[in-house]
């Protein structure tokens, strides 16, 4: 990670001393051992010789709208890989006439910085979504959503330079608001799995433009430092009509935008929970099942939320699911008040399991005499209590999408303080209505 920080800042070299293993498989004995045989020597040798690390790098760059390489699709698909510029899957070759093609559906100039990518220390452009919006094998009328998208990446309070870390977390987008129907998003059955060509090529887009242009590249580059991780995630679509026929306000309005606009929100995920299936005609019955099953998944995690200060869960609750909680009365704003006081960890596991993380020294008393963990939580192992996953009910993200005929919601559990929810609204070009009507003619 130091090595690819200096070069993403034109540092042209730095020594390194590198432990050579897992700290935390490690054995006291071979820690101390591995600190004086290795990496001290390895500090000393660093601090008194004037050459750098040798691993610059030896990526061919090119200036911006310069063709990168000329052949048949065979031969396209062939150099692309070969420098690493796909995800492992067949791309659509970005010829001139395709992007051009995504650059008239934004009134944007080609040019125009959408701002830096702290992780590459480069700056998102509107070309280069338009390139990497073709590879994934988006519309050319997705383009403003695409680039919503990337203004939320490069947002500074979205911090893309952590999501090359160990946790492996991936962003999620959640679309709200009329470009959900226009664009023909799935809201509905199968919302989260690949097939619909919006929500996946859209999931598909951010994946290939956070390893092309925000530098994210796993084995063997490594510049993503991610454990085992998992593939992108489909873009989720907000079922408008469902919430507007329960009088919930839509997610963009929850984040502080009009009811007219268009909105993506990108956060990290780093843990998905199990299906979650509940029954009855009363809305606590079911929320305690969401809660569990939420609880459970974020788990030992909850440290996180009182070392780093949060946690931002996103609760999927089916429409048949959201339609008993607010017949009996709940408001959005209850269930995530009820999600607040009841998604509890077991406060004993919850510092087991950070100081397993990465060392750090854990204890409640400490947490609380910082004000991090409230003063109740000062005794919280020792007493067997059960602790809060989140600071705040509104941690808590409420979307209502996915199969109307099953009772089933979904919990996706966020990376505590990176990658926390960042929100843009789409800007549509003043052509819109006769792209979209084009559109539909097709």
């Amino acid at each position: 990670m130091a090595a690819l920080t200096a070069k993403a800042f034109g540092i042209p070299g730095v020594p390194l001393g590198v432990y050579p293993g897992v700290i935390m498989a490690d054995s006291d004995v071979d820690f101390h051992a591995k600190v004086t045989q290795a990496m001290v020597p390895a500090m000393l040798d660093g601090l008194l010789s004037d050459q750098g690390s040798s691993d610059e790098g030896t990526t061919e760059s090119f200036e911006q709208g310069e063709i990168a390489f000329v052949g048949d699709y065979d031969e396209v698909l062939e150099e692309f890989t070969r420098r690493g510029w796909t995800d492992g899957l067949p791309i659509v070759p970005p010829t001139q006439d395709r992007v051009d093609a995504f650059l008239r559906c934004t009134d944007l100039a080609a040019d125009k910085s959408l701002g830096n990518l702290r992780s590459s220390n480069v700056e998102a452009t509107v070309l280069s979504v338009a390139v990497n919006g073709v590879m994934a094998g988006c519309r050319p009328e997705y383009m403003p959503l695409l680039v919503a998208v990337v203004e939320a990446l490069a947002d500074r309070s979205f911090g893309v330079e952590d999501a090359g870390s160990t946790p492996g977390w991936e962003p999620l987008i959640t679309v709200s608001g009329a470009l959900v129907e226009q664009l023909g998003f799935n809201s509905g059955a199968g919302a989260m799995r690949v097939g619909n060509r919006a929500n996946t090529s859209i999931g598909r887009f951010l994946r290939l433009y956070m390893r092309n242009v925000a530098g994210f590249r796993p084995y063997p580059d490594e510049s993503d430092k991610a454990g085992i991780s998992y593939t992108f995630n489909v873009a989720l679509a907000e079922n408008e009509a469902v919430t507007d026929e329960l009088g919930w306000t839509p997610q963009r309005v929850d984040r502080g935008f009009d009811a007219a606009a268009t909105t993506v929100t990108l956060r990290s995920v780093s843990a998905i929970s199990a299906p979650i299936y509940s029954m009855g005609d009363r809305a606590e019955g079911h929320l305690a099942v969401i809660a569990r099953t939420t609880a459970e998944a974020l788990g030992g995690w909850t440290g996180y939320t009182y070392l780093n200060g949060g946690q931002f869960p996103l609760v999927i609750l089916g429409p048949a699911i959201a339609r008993t909680i607010a017949a009996d009365g709940w408001t959005k704003e209850q269930v995530k008040q009820y999600l607040f006081e009841n998604v509890v960890i077991d406060a004993q596991w919850v510092q087991d399991y950070a100081r397993g993380v990465s060392g750090r020294h854990f204890d409640w008393g400490m947490l609380a005499d910082d004000g991090r963990a409230p003063e109740e939580y000062r005794h919280a192992a020792e007493e067997g209590l059960m602790v809060r996953g989140t600071k705040e009910p509104a941690a808590f993200d409420i979307v209502i999408a996915g199969n109307p005929g099953r009772n089933q919601s979904r919990a996706y559990i966020s990376n505590q303080i990176q990658g926390p929810p960042t929100t843009k609204a789409v800007r549509l070009p003043a052509a819109w209505d006769e792209i979209i009507a084009g559109v539909q003619k097709h």
